[in-house]
């Protein structure tokens, strides 16, 4: 099916999501995600995901999306949130993404890859998804610093205060 012109929100729990099938590149989607009051689309969950490749598959399933996913300086990929992938549970970058030698900086739904995630250029010119909401979060934990010294540090002022030894 293919289809273009106007699509609505869809909700999903506490946020909604709306496909746009208008190609624009990742910086000009982004934009036109914040002018709606929202940001493009971040995929945290397998259960997200599978709810965006049923969009996408009832709006056109041979195009590639936009997703909120950027690479910040050489190695971390950054969702609009500020999540740094690495502290995601669910990842789900299609074989050899992002290029390992050549990583270009922006993150797509792939149709050639199941939909898995694919790195491009930004400047590409692609359809994309935009949220309104929280989204799921449930899949990212941020990370909270050096466990092992903070145990060490636990364990230090115990001793002190008890008057033993670490």
């Amino acid at each position: 099916m293919c289809t273009t012109g106007e699509t609505r929100y869809q909700r999903r729990g506490d946020t909604l999501y709306k496909v746009y099938p208008e190609p624009k590149t990742h910086q000009d989607a982004q934009r036109a995600c914040a002018a709606d009051g929202g940001h493009l689309v971040d995929v945290k969950t397998p259960a997200l995901q599978r709810f965006l490749v049923e969009m996408v598959s009832d709006v056109n399933k041979y195009r590639d999306y936009w997703i909120g996913l950027q690479l910040e300086g050489k190695r971390n990929w950054k969702w609009t949130d500020g999540t740094d992938i690495r502290d995601c549970d669910y990842i789900n970058w299609a074989p050899r993404h992002p290029h390992p030698k050549h990583p270009t900086d922006c993150a797509q739904l792939s149709s050639s890859h199941g939909f898995k995630w694919k790195d491009d250029g930004c400047e590409q010119k692609e359809y994309f998804i935009c949220q309104k909401g929280p989204g799921d979060n449930n899949g990212c934990h941020r990370r909270r610093g050096n466990v092992t010294l903070l145990y060490f540090y636990i364990r230090y002022y115990n001793c002190h205060e008890f008057d033993t030894n670490v």
